[in-house]
């Protein structure tokens, strides 16, 4: 953030406590990639989210850092920097409001040539983290309401500044050498320390060798309007009606069930599901998103939806690669499993590429019958 940028942000500020406010600044979890900073900022009676983002890309001194903000500033990029902004400049907010999927209020804003601060409403509802599966469903249910309604009513007019090709797009920019899934030296040991099976590797071999066909499965669902980063540390509420979500950074369009399947594999990912709950968490959860979509006056063909559902696990074909090379190569970055140690990290993870797995391999089947 400028000098000027950062003069005018705290203008803004002083108008909504008050000249005389003693201000607290917490930074809170974010991406250090995508954004310059997030806060909750509060006098101890009221608080907002002040959320900076910006065209300056940073952190360019390794290929993991550079992915995230090679597009930055390409309008149709998955990771455009300005896109949030101009979700609450559009009414994206109030169509999906309509069916209970919530963005909290943008109270306000300070934009300069290539930065932009935005105030946003605190949500003080229950956060997804500390959800029960019932919480999920309602998020779904909420989801299929919102997307239902949305294409039962029409085509959504685009924009040029939806993202487009999301779901190929940041699989495929994910900086690891896909070949690496054919190592029978690095898989040997893995089995071999009984971190996993010889059936798993075999499952999670062909799930990874699938990637570009799965990819190209997601074409046969029927598109919808997607937040595009549905999941646990960007949901709050917890019952029907009440869904919250931050971060629209990535909305565009893409298949019906990609939202829900990202909920549901990165729950699981990272550690929000009980591994013996999975399978069954799963298939809940679309269930409920299904209902949604009928409770919207939806009609298509649920295969077609169960399609782009199960072939959404293209979206993470590309860690298994990430977690070989992390387990080859020591002292090399984890991304999946928050660097526990490669045994840990394959162990967390591996119930979740299983499951995925089993996706990958019931959407090839099913795209014959759709």
């Amino acid at each position: 953030m400028n000098r000027r940028h950062r003069a005018m942000s705290d203008e803004w500020l002083r108008r909504y406590f008050g000249a005389e406010a003693r201000l607290d600044f917490r930074p809170l979890r974010g991406n250090d990639w995508l954004t310059d900073g997030i806060w909750r900022v509060t006098d101890g009676s009221r608080s907002v989210i002040a959320k900076t983002v910006s065209a300056r890309s940073r952190r360019h001194d390794d290929t993991w850092s550079a992915h995230w903000t090679q597009g930055g500033n390409d309008l149709a990029h998955w990771n455009y920097w300005k896109r949030e902004y101009l979700v609450y400049h559009s009414d994206i907010p109030s169509q999906f409001a309509r069916s209970g999927v919530h963005a909290p209020a943008l109270l306000g804003a300070t934009e300069s040539t290539d930065s932009v601060t935005m105030f946003l409403e605190d949500c003080d509802l229950t956060p997804a983290t500390s959800w029960r599966a019932s919480g999920y469903c309602a998020a779904a249910r909420d989801l299929g309401l919102a997307q239902g309604e949305l294409s039962s009513r029409g085509k959504v007019a685009s924009q040029p500044w939806f993202c487009s090709n999301y779901m190929r797009d940041y699989a495929l920019e994910k900086p690891f050498d896909r070949h690496v899934v054919a190592s029978d030296e690095i898989w040997l040991d893995l089995v071999e320390t009984g971190v996993v099976t010889p059936q798993a590797r075999d499952r999670q071999v062909r799930f990874a060798q699938n990637e570009l066909q799965l990819l190209a499965l997601l074409n046969m669902a029927p598109f919808t309007l997607c937040h595009n980063d549905y999941w646990t540390r960007n949901l709050f509420g917890g019952s029907a009606g009440t869904t919250t979500v931050i971060d629209w950074a990535f909305v565009g369009f893409g298949p019906m069930g990609a939202d829900v399947a990202n909920l549901v594999a990165s729950a699981g990912f990272d550690g929000f599901v009980a591994a013996a709950e999975l399978d069954a968490f799963s298939e809940q959860v679309f269930e409920a998103y299904l209902a949604g979509l009928r409770g919207a006056g939806w009609k298509g063909d649920e295969r077609a939806v169960r399609l782009g559902y199960l072939a959404s696990a293209a979206k993470y074909a590309w860690v298994v690669a990430a977690m070989l090379t992390s387990s080859a190569t020591p002292g090399h970055p984890i991304y999946v499993g928050y660097g526990n140690g490669r045994h840990l990290n394959f162990h967390a993870v591996a119930t979740t590429l299983n499951l995925l797995a089993t996706w990958s391999d019931v959407a090839l089947a099913l795209a014959e019958t759709v």
